[in-house]
């Protein structure tokens, strides 16, 4: 049982790819570090919702190891520092996922109560968000592991579902949860709306520690063994936690199946929040601003005689619609997604018909990040690629070598530092430089704007001809180094 005063540790997990929002959201470059809808990332909406110091304490980050370091960026910039940022060795759902960051805590803090909170869902009112969990804290504190649900406002069918039973004793809005219901098609959707009882699952849990773990023992070992193994052996990468790789022998399995729907200590408080879990273009629609017309646009667009529409331009060219109807339009770099607004939960499907026709690279996106800006490519052929690299003020990219290609630069915007074979010159718009093959070199950027080039490689094109000599990144996220108490 939780003390007193009992410590509340926000948990992000930000282990997604937002499928259901291509062509934006990319493998490489998921819809959680992307800014949908508003101007901030979706995950730092999260992280700020959580930043009530009185409340809460230092969030934990559980996320791809892939994508760490626009993790630590993302929270550098914006002035926060997290309690561990840990990477998961493989993906392996939420359940395991929790139960890692869980451990993790609980070893700094056995009295701890842990938030778990997804890293792409939009929750308008944050007084209202802040109050359920001070209402439920002194309940959650008694060991029952509790969830939010969301009460619906229409018979959603991308959503699971929580059915609510017996109401607790002494309480006015938290029950006993009966069970979940998976995403139901629109009838049975209708029929849960229609008893009451059914809330939205919002994904959002609040438990004490070790209830959790002591639930995970009873109800599946298999996540506590490996886990705990993975959590007990891990290991510091720069500011980083690793999880050993224990944790790629745990199950691939949700929270809510694991623990949630086995254990007799789940309990639901429906709550009246703007919520929603942009887990498509469509319910992007229905949580942004809407013209006269109610169609959202974003970008460059024109939307002539169109109405109900979700048009957005992300690639600097003009969108214009003419005679359309409740559509969705997304032009991106390098794809374009049309639909109806009503399929947009058939975008994952859409997917996968992609990949099966050999077109698998647009799952990932021609621009790829970097700690230090990003390089987007341009053009490719057999023997050749070009790309536009930017290199953002005060960061240097790591000393490499490439043993297959020559690369050729041109200074498009600002000045750079370039060191090759451990010779520095400065070479600013217009100038440009040549690279041979086995020779080290780096690019750095001492001004106060960004760095851009332009780039051609030349030979062999292949993404494993790299090696690196040293790799500066961490004086860039030193500001973020976990604390051990929160």
């Amino acid at each position: 049982m939780a003390q007193q005063g009992s410590k509340i540790y926000p948990v992000i997990l930000s282990g997604g790819v937002g499928q259901r929002l291509w062509p934006l959201s990319r493998t490489d470059f998921p819809k959680q570090f992307q800014s949908l809808s508003s101007d901030q990332s979706m995950i730092i909406e999260t992280a700020e919702r959580v930043q009530n110091t009185e409340l809460f304490q230092r969030i934990t980050v559980v996320c791809n190891s892939a994508h760490r370091f626009f993790v630590a960026a993302h929270f550098q910039e914006r002035g926060i520092k997290p309690r561990s940022i840990i990477l998961e060795t493989a993906p392996r759902n939420t359940g395991p996922a929790i139960a890692a960051a869980t451990m993790d805590i609980y070893k700094d803090d056995p009295n701890a109560l842990i938030l778990v909170l997804p890293s792409d869902h939009y929750i308008k009112d944050t007084e209202a968000f802040e109050e359920s969990i001070k209402t439920l804290t002194p309940i959650v504190s008694q060991g029952y592991l509790s969830t939010l649900g969301v009460t619906p406002t229409y018979p959603e069918t991308g959503y699971g579902y929580i059915k609510h039973g017996q109401r607790m004793a002494g309480s006015n809005n938290i029950y006993h949860v009966e069970h979940f219901a998976e995403k139901p098609d629109r009838i049975t959707a209708e029929g849960f709306i229609e008893t009451g009882k059914y809330t939205w699952n919002a994904g959002i849990f609040f438990c004490h520690a070790g209830t959790v773990i002591d639930e995970m023992k009873i109800h599946y070992p298999r996540i506590h063994q490996t886990v705990l193994k993975s959590v007990t052996d891990k290991y510091k990468d720069l500011d980083f936690t690793r999880l050993s790789d224990d944790f790629l022998n745990a199950p691939d399995i949700s929270f809510d199946v694991a623990i949630m729907e086995q254990t007799n200590k789940a309990i639901v408080m429906p709550v009246s929040l703007s919520w929603n879990d942009i887990g498509s273009w469509g319910s992007l629609w229905d949580v942004e601003d809407k013209d006269e017309q109610l169609n959202v646009c974003v970008g460059d667009v024109v939307a002539y005689n169109t109405k109900n529409s979700y048009l957005r331009s992300t690639d600097r060219r003009l969108l214009a619609t003419v005679g359309l109807d409740n559509v969705v339009i997304v032009s991106s770099e390098d794809a374009v997604l049309v639909a109806n607004r009503n399929n947009t939960q058939e975008v994952k499907t859409l997917l996968e018909h992609i990949k099966s026709q050999g077109q698998g690279q647009f799952l990932k996106g021609r621009m790829k990040r970097q700690p230090w800006g990003y390089s987007r490519l341009l053009q490719e052929g057999c023997n050749y690629t070009s790309k536009e690299v930017m290199i953002k003020p005060g960061y240097e990219t790591a000393t490499q070598v490439h043993f297959k290609k020559s690369e050729h630069w041109v200074i498009l915007e600002g000045e750079a530092e370039i060191k090759i074979n451990g010779v520095t010159s400065t070479l600013s718009e217009g100038q440009s430089t040549y690279i041979p093959e086995r020779t080290e070199h780096s690019l750095k950027n001492n001004r106060d704007k960004n760095l851009v080039i332009y780039e051609v490689q030349c030979g062999e094109i292949d993404d494993t001809d790299i090696i690196r000599i040293q790799d500066s990144v961490s004086k860039y996220i030193k500001n973020i180094t976990p604390s051990s108490n929160g």
